[in-house]
């Protein structure tokens, strides 16, 4: 016997099963996964078809419906498939498995008080079958593992969803300008540019925001010019875009890199597919279109936050967007820093615009921007010291030495004084006394030996390239923040120095000593590098190297660069 054919009960005879008329209910959820979880619907029919004809079953009719059941009431052909077995039409019923009529608690209770009543005398599936005699135990137990498999299937599918939102992956289908990938494995797939419609979409936006352009006459520049459509589908053709899809693109985060999941959660994630536009651009997008007040929980990326601090109190200094729309219809946008107000409500200090603030940090950047001649010099001289490196790290090795030999004669005469006969009622050196300059001496000799051990040839190539970086920092920093985004800006007033505050409006930022000592003699040394080329031009066989030895200023600048990278390596 085939092992899907149903066995006869012994006590049911030919002629009652015979009497009995069946319908074939076959379901499928669009949702679910028809090639691993369950059968499509026409082979759903052809086993009903098959194992009726074995069994000499009359089969009616036939419902076919794609329709998940997790939620009650929301299946027509379930519903009529119930209407008409209360009405007589059919006593029995064929069906794949039992979770194929319900995986909810109501749709299933309609199933069992039918069973249980005698309006259906027989459900026949392919694992077994459920007569009205039956212990009402079993039924109960397999509707109810048809009901577990939803919820735990639905607590899989919410976490899964939220996980990839969190790691910036747009659980959902890609809006125009986009594409899903198909072929990844399942969890893996990726949000991709749309080679087709990616670049129409950005150039949209960009017509947009210059303020000159109004939604129709974009959509009408889209299907006229650019012959922008959505994408079809198996059930929708290629399309011109409505004015309704403009609006919502225009509206839509995604576009900006951001999206919300689940939609009204108020949780914004940070996507990680390629964005049209910046969060700034959205914005101004959102007050042409006239939703300035609408909320949107996103962090803007305002450069320099962080990095301030308020002058008159211990509050950093935070910044905030605002927009000014004149009666002509122009519209201007503005970034203020002031005061988190956090530690005293009352801290005196205004705001200060963006473009004042830059203004600031560039008059700082101009103190230690420096020449190209300047910077020439530098590396030069710098090169020129390489020469002598050799001898400098034996000089140096045999003052750490003598040194270390120096703090070993010091500790064994600290030794012989404590314990001498003078000092037995502490007239030299108390025990604290003793105890705390023994403990300075062997620190020393620690710092000592360590350096010993380290690679002088190292330390002096880490100084060397720490010293040629400053110079060509101190050279294009100011180039570098004109022409740099928000991070990179961000970056230089970060690395140049510290006890960055506002105070009455004004921008002050200690320079860090390598940066301070370049601003200090830049003016003297330019001087002197000018008189040097200026006494030397005439004689065209002079090297450059000569040009650097006679700035005498020059070489101990860069010297006492070096030296600072030197003193700090371990802290650097």
């Amino acid at each position: 016997m085939n092992r899907n054919t149903p066995r006869r009960r012994r006590n049911q005879s030919p002629s009652n099963g015979a009497c009995i008329e069946y319908i074939l209910y076959c379901r499928k959820s669009s949702k679910e996964d028809t090639g691993k979880q369950i059968l499509s619907l026409d082979r759903q029919e052809s086993w009903a078809k098959r194992t009726g004809g074995a069994n000499s079953h009359l089969i009616k009719m036939v419902l076919k419906e794609e329709q998940s059941a997790r939620t009650p009431y929301r299946r027509p052909v379930f519903n009529d498939l119930v209407t008409r077995i209360k009405q007589g039409d059919a006593q029995g019923i064929y069906v794949w498995k039992l979770d194929r009529l319900a995986r909810n608690p109501e749709e299933a209770g309609i199933i069992l008080g039918m069973l249980s009543r005698g309006d259906i005398q027989h459900i026949i599936t392919s694992q077994r079958e459920y007569y009205p005699e039956d212990n009402a135990i079993i039924s109960y137990v397999d509707f109810g593992l048809a009901d577990q498999y939803s919820r735990d299937l639905s607590v899989n599918v919410h976490d899964g969803l939220h996980n990839r939102a969190r790691n910036g992956y747009y659980p959902a289908y890609a809006p125009i300008g986009y594409l899903n990938t198909k072929n990844n494995e399942k969890g893996t797939n990726k949000i991709l540019v749309d080679p087709d419609r990616f670049a129409k979409l950005k150039e949209a936006f960009q017509l947009f925001l210059t303020g000159d352009y109004s939604v129709p006459k974009i959509k009408h520049i889209a299907e006229t010019q650019w012959l922008l459509t959505a994408r079809g589908g198996k059930k929708r053709p290629e399309r011109p875009l409505t004015r309704s899809a403009w609006y919502r693109i225009f509206s839509n985060t995604f576009y900006s890199g951001h999206f919300e999941y689940p939609k009204g959660s108020g949780n914004w994630c940070v996507g990680n597919h390629k964005p049209m536009i910046t969060l700034e651009e959205f914005e101004r997008i959102q007050v042409l279109l006239g939703r300035k007040g609408k909320p949107r929980g996103i962090k803007r990326n305002h450069p320099y936050l962080g990095l301030f601090k308020c002058g008159s109190c211990p509050a950093m200094v935070t910044a905030e967007a605002k927009v000014k729309r004149q009666k002509n219809g122009n519209v201007h946008f503005y970034t203020y820093y002031h005061c988190t107000k956090r530690v005293q409500r009352n801290c005196p200090e205004r705001s200060i615009e963006i473009n004042d603030l830059e203004r600031q940090v560039l008059d700082k950047l101009s103190t230690v921007t420096i020449s190209d001649d300047f910077k020439d010099f530098a590396i030069r001289c710098l090169e020129t010291e390489n020469v002598e490196d050799e001898r400098k790290n034996q000089s140096m090795r045999e003052n750490k030495i003598v040194a270390l030999n120096k703090i070993d004669q010091q500790l064994h005469n600290l030794n012989v004084k404590f314990t001498s006969v003078e000092n037995i009622g502490g007239e030299i050196f108390s025990d604290t006394e003793y105890l705390s300059l023994k403990r300075e001496l062997k620190n020393s000799r620690l710092k000592i030996e360590t350096a010993l051990q380290r690679s002088d040839g190292e330390l002096i190539q880490y100084a060397n390239e720490q010293t040629k970086n400053e110079f060509i920092l101190a050279h294009n920093v100011r180039a570098r923040f004109l022409t740099g985004d928000n991070e990179a800006r961000q970056n230089i007033v970060s690395r140049i120095g510290s006890n960055r505050t506002l105070k009455d409006r004004n921008v002050a930022i200690t320079l860090r000593k390598p940066l301070k000592s370049i601003a200090e003699n830049r003016d003297i040394v330019e001087n002197e590098i000018s008189k040097v080329r200026t006494s030397k031009k005439l004689d065209n066989t002079t090297d450059i190297t000569d040009l650097v030895t006679a700035c005498r200023l020059m070489r101990r600048l860069v010297d006492e660069v070096r030296t600072y990278f030197i003193m700090n390596y371990d802290a650097d």
